[in-house]
């Protein structure tokens, strides 16, 4: 999530390594955020750049390793790591095998879940025996669709046979957690063309699925193609049909929709690293515009590539801004975060609303499990209004 930039502190002010190991009682994670594409789709909000010649990719990994030794051992056996993006699929192979080494170098604990997202048409044999040889044992692939047409609109790189053929390197290069991304309500799809993608899906066997809805980042290209009335997205209702579609369809195979974008084909198949950040596990970000969080504050990086590495050339800190988190901040972010999931918020964070809670009980948007408040499917649909409601 992004917050609002302040005035940058000196580096002076800044401590070596925020959330020392006393200060670090939980597992942690880490995220590594790789800012390069081969080209930018349209409906991309996420910092990236385009310029992947050696000479970038080299002074980021020499910045990112900087960045990395700032931290010490403080930060260290981490029980999960993301790469994320970006496209870190993208790499050279020995630009990839430097990164990873930095990663293992900070250190991982026992089992940890080690993701990383790739495009299709980047998971040669190559790159997948890097990767395993460097311990990851979860791919993200970002295959969006199944539809050569919506492949085109959304300008991605690969198409639908490509996306089925990287599903099996994958699984044949020994990976045995597969997640497949994919979008929903764009511009023309019905709900039947929604249901006949969840079907291929589906048939590839992987163990997660995240359903995200097209959304207009600001700045994009899709953004500037629905100003202008170029293309139109399918209607709301219509969209919460497609949410819902997921829901029952998954969930009738077994699959547990555990937060609103995500499904899960059992519990052992759920995105670890993604759950810490919605239940408030402290994460350490790396890279141009990644967050780090320690269970009190919140800091992060400058979004600029060239300005992320001056910094750390210079002896500086990448960050940008950062922010401290008083009780009731956080338990703000733990009522948006927490109706998300199906784990939901504790009974705890919504005292005194207990009009709040039984016209959202009523309304068939929230179950009382024990001591916690689970979101319905169409209490996920409306997760920000609930958290708004029990401000």
């Amino acid at each position: 999530m992004r917050h609002g930039m302040r005035q940058q502190p000196s580096a002076a002010s800044f401590p070596r390594a925020p959330g020392t190991p006393s200060s670090l009682t939980r597992a942690s994670g880490l995220y590594v955020h790789v800012p390069f594409c081969r080209r930018r789709c349209s409906y991309c909000g996420f910092h990236s750049q385009t310029d992947v010649s050696a000479r970038m990719v080299e002074r980021y990994l020499d910045a990112l390793s900087r960045e990395a030794a700032l931290y010490g051992g403080a930060w260290r056996d981490f029980d999960t790591v993301y790469l994320g993006g970006g496209t870190p699929s993208v790499l050279a192979t020995e630009h990839l095998e430097r990164l990873l080494e930095v990663l293992v170098s900070m250190g991982l604990g026992p089992g940890a879940e080690f993701t990383v997202e790739a495009n299709p048409d980047d998971v040669t044999p190559g790159i997948l025996y890097v990767l395993r040889s460097a311990g990851v044992n979860r791919i993200s692939l970002g295959v969006q669709s199944f539809d050569d047409r919506m492949l085109g609109f959304l300008g991605r790189r690969h198409d639908a046979d490509g996306a089925r053929s990287a599903v099996h390197r994958v699984f044949q290069a020994g990976f045995r957690e597969l997640s497949l991304d994919l979008i929903y309500g764009l511009p023309g799809q019905r709900l039947k063309d929604w249901q006949d993608q969840l079907g291929e899906a589906l048939l590839l066997e992987p163990g997660h699925i995240s359903t995200y809805e097209l959304t207009p980042e600001p700045g994009t290209a899709l953004e500037r193609m629905l100003r202008s009335a170029a293309v139109h997205l399918p209607p709301e209702d219509l969209r919460a049909d497609m949410f819902h579609l997921a829901h029952d369809l998954l969930g009738s195979r077994g699959w547990c929709h555990y937060e609103v974008s995500n499904h899960a084909l059992s519990g052992a198949h759920e995105a670890r690293h993604n759950s810490a950040y919605w239940e408030h596990v402290p994460y350490l970000g790396l890279g141009p515009a990644a967050h780090s969080f320690d269970g009190n504050s919140r800091w992060w990086n400058v979004s600029s590539v060239p300005e992320y590495c001056q910094r750390l050339e210079q002896g500086s800190t990448a960050r940008a801004g950062s922010e401290e988190l008083d009780a009731s901040m956080l338990r703000l972010e733990r009522l948006a975060l927490g109706f998300r999931t199906r784990r939901g918020v504790s009974l705890a964070d919504l005292a005194g609303r207990k009009e709040e809670l039984a016209g959202a009980l009523a309304d068939g948007l929230l179950l009382v499990e024990g001591a916690r408040a689970q979101p319905t499917a169409q209490g996920m649909l409306v997760a920000d209004w609930l958290a708004r409601c029990f401000a």
